[in-house]
């Protein structure tokens, strides 16, 4: 899959989940936040989402070059907007209009000197951009109102069984 030579993809990213995971338990023990239920549904189809957004944006990175792989995430940023524009109806101010007609000149620029360009990796970056713009959207739509970050929702995710629920429930909660 890729000539770089790093064979733990998996292994960086599982311990990355361990460190959230564990970093996040000893924020709620440190009451730096509290646990808030919700819809569990609702809660696994995110992270659902999140998962193939995560796993898209690795396998792109197996298969493109690192520098297409930063331009990919970096396309985020405008796809979100462009998406957000088109059907939330949300205006953006000229400073903001412009910084992103930077960003895409210089990703344009930059996409078009990448001699290490192929089409299973673009697929594969394009299906990233679209999960990871949908679940930046769904986030700010859904969890915001409520108060909760990404990584708040990780935690949720990862405590949705009813026994978890109750035994992590800060004390202001019971």
């Amino acid at each position: 899959m890729s000539s770089l030579g790093f064979n733990f993809a998996t292994t960086l990213t599982s311990w990355h989940l361990l460190v959230t995971f564990c970093s996040l338990h000893v924020a709620l023990w440190m009451k730096f936040f509290e646990h808030k239920p919700f819809d569990s549904r609702t809660v696994m189809g995110f992270g659902v989402l999140n998962g193939i957004s995560i796993g898209l944006l690795n396998l792109s990175l197996g298969f493109n070059s690192v520098g297409f792989y930063q331009m990919t995430k970096l396309a985020i940023i405008p796809c979100t907007v462009i998406l957000e524009t088109l059907f939330f109806r949300k205006k953006f101010s000229r400073s903001i209009q412009m910084s992103l007609s930077v960003l895409l000149l210089g990703v344009g620029v930059a996409t078009v000197t990448d001699l290490q360009l192929n089409a299973v990796g673009s697929i594969l970056s394009l299906l990233a951009i679209i999960t990871t713009c949908i679940a930046q959207i769904l986030e700010k739509h859904t969890w915001n109102p409520n108060c909760c970050s990404w990584n708040g929702l990780v935690f949720i995710l990862l405590h949705s069984g009813d026994p978890a629920k109750k035994m992590l429930k800060s004390p202001h909660n019971r």
